[in-house]
C-alpha cells in the first residue's frame, strides 16, 4: 500500500504543512478592506505579474471566485452556458441565479469541457438572440441583432453596484465609430416601436428611472456626486428636501 495518498476529489482535503501553519501564524496583517494587508497586497500583486494582468484579487474560495468571474461579465437576466457536469451549476449553490439573478444553460460535457458545437447547437436553437458586444465574437455571428456596444471604460451615465451605490460613469476613452452608448440603444429601441419619451442621454434615463423605481426617487442626475451616492443613505435623503 502507498505511503503517501494524493486526494484530488476536492482543494478542501488538502491539509495544511507545519511550514504552511508557521508561515500562517507569523504573516503580517492589516485591513484588507482599505489595502493594508501587506501579506495580502504582495499576493495579489505576486499574481498579477505572473499572469500578465493589471490587478489581482484575493477570494477565500474558488466558488467565490467563480461567482465574481461570472457576475463581471454578465447582467442581471443574462443567461449563462455551462457543462452540465460543471461545478458551477452541480456544486455552488445557485449562486450565479440567487447573486447575479442569472439563468443557466446546460450542454453535454465530458472531462470538465463543453463540446463547441454543442455550445452552438444550444445558441442556434433560440427563437431570438441578441447579442450587445464590442468586437465580433463567435456568440455574435450567431445572433439575430448585434448591438456595438461600448466597453466599460467608453461609458456615460450611472451604474448600482451590488451594495445599492449609484456612481456616475464619465467616458475615459473615446468610443470607435459605430459603437454605441448603452442609452443610445435604448433609445433607438423605443424608436424602432414608436416610443419617443426623449430618453436619449444617461440624464433622462436616470430621471425616468428615479420616477418609476421607489429606491431612486429621492436621487436626481446631479444629485450624485463623485464618490457616488448610497441608496437609503442619510446623504440620499437629504437630496429629497
Amino acid at each position: 500500500m502507498a505511503e503517501h495518498l494524493v486526494d484530488l476529489r476536492s482543494d478542501t482535503l488538502t491539509m495544511p504543512t507545519p511550514e504552511m501553519r508557521r508561515a500562517m501564524a507569523e504573516a503580517e496583517l492589516g485591513d484588507d478592506v482599505f489595502h493594508e494587508d501587506p501579506t495580502v497586497n504582495r499576493l495579489e500583486a505576486i499574481a498579477a505579474e505572473r499572469l500578465g494582468k493589471d490587478a489581482a484579487v484575493l477570494v477565500t474560495s474558488g466558488t467565490q471566485g467563480t461567482l465574481a468571474g461570472v457576475v463581471s461579465h454578465t447582467q442581471r437576466g443574462d443567461e449563462v452556458i455551462c457543462g452540465d457536469q460543471s461545478h458551477v451549476f452541480h456544486y455552488e449553490v445557485a449562486g450565479c441565479a440567487v447573486v447575479g439573478s442569472l439563468q443557466m444553460r446546460t450542454v453535454p460535457s465530458a472531462n470538465g469541457m463543453m463540446d463547441p458545437e454543442a455550445v452552438r447547437a444550444a445558441l442556434q436553437k433560440l427563437s431570438f438572440l441578441v447579442v450587445q458586444d464590442t468586437r465580433v465574437t463567435e456568440t455574435s455571428k450567431l445572433a439575430h441583432v448585434v448591438l456595438p456596444g461600448t466597453h466599460f471604460g467608453e461609458k456615460e451615465g450611472t451604474y448600482t453596484n451590488r451594495k445599492g451605490r449609484v456612481q456616475k460613469l464619465n467616458a475615459a476613452l473615446i468610443p470607435p465609430e459605430g459603437a454605441f452608448q448603452d442609452s443610445e440603444i435604448f433609445a433607438r429601441f423605443l424608436e424602432l416601436t414608436g416610443e419617443k419619451n426623449g430618453y436619449g442621454t444617461p440624464q433622462q434615463i436616470f430621471t425616468a428611472l428615479a420616477r418609476e423605481i421607489s429606491a431612486y426617487q429621492k436621487l436626481t442626475y446631479d444629485s450624485i456626486g463623485a464618490q457616488g451616492i448610497e441608496l437609503g443613505s442619510a446623504a440620499a435623503e437629504h437630496h429629497d428636501r
